[in-house]
């Protein structure tokens, strides 16, 4: 018995020793292989984005696929690649974006900038007379097979609006199918706007509105002042309904009732519609976009821009194409207004102050806000306070610059004094989703309000969706004060707008109808200081000193090579074309540094990388950027350009590898002829250190040898 259990160690031993030997062997081999490489390889370290699709398993299907506001801004540069430009804008939608009356004794000075940045989350949960969010329902195969249907009737006011459900050009209020249009629509008679769930009339919010989606088709509805008592029809137009045989006992009184068409003439797809050629809101897109839903809160993460209703946005006197094509800051925004895409419009575009009125009229939408004091010690109105260089243009997305740290601390601030804040609650993850999305994803100006700027959610007059706002925290009035305390006069900043194709073929960053509109690679700037969760690993070039100032800086040329994640990547596919080059402010410190994460199951293929091009812009602290996108299939992008830290005066280059409905990698790579593996004396060192392995490998097998002998007596 003892004879066989050392026989056994002995083949063990001689085993190990040979396996020793054998990745000894393969790790000199892979030592030196690179020496002997036409090209040297610069180190390639890979760190998790901590920017947009930071949840795995997301089960969420983010609608609007391929529009721009999907996209994460983290690292797009600030709006005309100005950071004082960006701070301008954030500064005018903090200080004016909201509305306060400072008229009655309460309101002194002292008062005021607690109001500043004081924006809502639009739940439906504080009354019906406060409620304007926008409730979402939908159309399921089981509401069709009831046979329901609903008809409408356009109400007679000059602001009611000519539904286009019969025809997708009907504008003319003299149109009976502009009017009362023939076609229904499947419904469920539960179904009600926001703003008018308790029942009482008489404290009905305005806008009452709700957006319906068809499940099986994707085609979106939508109603507006949606009137239960029909009032608002009564009277002439009543009578002419009844006279054109239109049967207006039976329809439903709207301000507005209209689906969503797209370029071709076909009713948009709620999942798959990327184009900005719906006029349904202010700023000129589909009402549907970028309303957060409860079931994406549930997934863990908003993966798109939240929209903004603002009392500042932009109307007067809009810029002149001659104008928009200088942009000047000078003029564009100060003496003039204008819009950014992907709004398709200036909803107020001959509007002459805050007031919304247009030149002749005697009063507008906002008059009467427009006329309360904003300034107690001056005694200006908002009319007079509120000139146009400190208005913001529809279209204009704002993200917040806080880190994620800054967030976490500002939730536990308010923990102190709200216990619903406590760390482990649903509210207080609730808030953090909301506040990251702002900071991926930002905001956007879409609408303009008479009051207290907020942000639109689906809302809670849809008992199902109050269900599950509740089951993320979101249960009472005092939600709609979800995220105050988190903008600051300077944690907001304006980014440039993305790159649009018109649809009479111009192509801009300014407002028009888009067939396509998006962010380019050389929008995108790189994280000063990457995210690491193990130890980092810096390497400073010899040629590379750091500075703070501000200044146009000449390029020297670094080798950026784009690789996925392969860090506990199972079943991964990679396929890897040319290699990119990047360009550099020579007065930049790189660090870089290794993060080690799991992944899920990800493949990824780059076809095609695009020809690099370098352009500076002076004044500029990210004085390098490199227009270098790679394709992944199917619809991801990576960009490879010089990234920008508005909280920071030094930069970087990145990759940034986006696959669809994963977590976002980012590979950074630094080459530099003092820093290149395998050059000079390194060579000789690492042939020293294979051949040592290789004779302690050989050294092993003897000895194991040697005992083998011995062990057999």
């Amino acid at each position: 018995m003892r004879k066989n259990v050392i026989t056994a160690q002995v083949v063990q031993l001689n085993r190990t020793a040979r396996i020793a030997l054998t990745i000894s062997m393969i790790s000199a081999f892979l030592a030196i292989l690179p020496s002997f490489a036409d090209t040297p390889v610069a180190p390639t370290q890979v760190q998790t984005s901590t920017c947009g699709a930071r949840v795995s398993n997301y089960n969420y299907r983010v609608p609007f696929e391929g529009s721009p506001w999907n996209t994460p801004i983290c690292d797009v540069v600030p709006y005309n690649n100005d950071i004082n430009q960006g701070k301008d804008y954030g500064s005018r939608i903090f200080q004016y974006g909201n509305t306060w009356n400072a008229g009655g004794d309460y309101w002194t000075a002292d008062k005021i900038p607690a109001q500043k940045g004081k924006f809502m989350t639009q739940f439906g949960l504080n009354g019906d007379a406060n409620d304007y969010s926008t409730p979402i329902y939908h159309i399921t195969p089981e509401i069709k097979a009831k046979g329901n249907l609903k008809q409408f009737k356009i109400c007679n006011a000059v602001s009611c609006l000519p539904s286009n459900l019969d025809d997708k050009n009907c504008w003319n209020r003299e149109d009976i199918k502009c009017m009362a249009p023939d076609t229904a629509i499947p419904w469920d008679n539960s179904w009600r706007p926001s703003g008018s769930t308790d029942g009482d009339l008489a404290n009905d919010a305005n806008d009452k509105e709700m957006i319906i989606i068809d499940d099986t088709t994707g085609q979106m509805y939508g109603t507006w002042m949606y009137d239960d008592g029909g009032w608002s029809c009564a009277l002439g137009r009543t009578i002419w309904y009844a006279l054109m045989g239109k049967s207006p006992e039976t329809r439903q009184c709207v301000g507005s009732a209209g689906t969503t068409y797209d370029a071709s003439g076909k009713p948009a797809n709620y999942y798959t519609y990327n184009q900005g050629v719906a006029s349904e809101r202010g700023m000129g897109i589909q009402n549907a976009a970028m309303i957060v839903t409860p079931e994406e809160v549930q997934a863990g993460e908003i993966r798109h821009a939240l929209t903004m209703e603002a009392f500042n946005t932009m109307g007067g006197t809009v810029c002149s194409d001659a104008q928009l094509a200088a942009n000047n800051p000078n003029i564009v925004g100060k003496t003039c207004g204008f819009a950014v895409a992907p709004a398709t419009r200036v909803e107020f575009a001959d509007a002459v102050d805050v007031s919304r009125v247009t030149d002749g009229a005697t009063a507008g939408s906002c008059t009467d806000m427009a006329d309360k004091v904003a300034d107690p010690v001056s005694g200006k109105t908002f009319r007079q306070l509120l000139t146009i260089d400190k208005l913001v243009p529809e279209g204009m997305r704002f993200k917040l610059t806080w880190s994620e740290a800054q967030i976490d601390k500002w939730l536990d601030d308010k923990a102190k004094t709200d216990s619903t804040y406590a760390v482990g609650s649903a509210k207080r993850n609730t808030a953090k989703i909301f506040a990251i999305a702002l900071k991926d994803y930002g905001w956007i100006v879409g609408d303009t309000t008479c009051a207290g700027a907020g942000f639109t959610t689906a809302g809670a007059a849809n008992p199902d969706a109050k269900a599950k706002w509740a089951s993320v925290g979101i249960k009472d009035s005092s939600s709609q004060m979800l995220l105050e305390g988190l903008f600051t006069a300077d944690n907001i900043i304006a980014v440039d707008p993305p790159v649009t194709k018109c649809v009479d073929g111009k192509t801009t960053k300014m407002f028009c109808p888009w067939m396509s509109s998006s962010y380019q690679s050389s929008q995108f700037t790189t994280s000063q200081v990457p995210v690491t969760t193990s130890t980092p690993v810096t390497t400073t070039p010899p040629s590379v000193v750091t500075t703070a100032q501000p200044t146009t800086s000449k390029v020297s040329t670094t080798v950026t090579t784009i690789q996925p994640a392969t860090t506990k990547l199972p079943t991964t596919t990679t396929t890897i074309l040319p290699t990119t080059t990047t360009s550099t402010p020579s007065t930049t410190s790189t660090t870089i540094q290794t993060t080690t994460t799991k992944l899920p199951t990800t493949t990824t293929t780059v076809p095609q990388t695009t020809a690099a091009t370098s352009t500076t812009t002076p004044n500029t602290v990210a004085t390098s950027t490199t227009v270098a996108q790679t394709t992944i299939a199917p619809t991801s992008t990576i960009s490879t350009t010089t990234i920008f830290n508005p909280q920071s005066s030094t930069s970087t280059t990145n990759g940034i590898a986006k696959v669809a409905g994963e977590n976002v990698t980012r590979q950074e790579s630094v080459s530099n002829e003092s820093t290149l593996p395998f050059t000079g004396s390194s060579t000789r060192t690492l042939l020293i250190i294979a051949l040592t392995s290789m004779l302690i490998g050989l050294a092993a097998i003897g000895l194991s040898k040697k005992r083998s002998f011995h062990s057999r007596f």
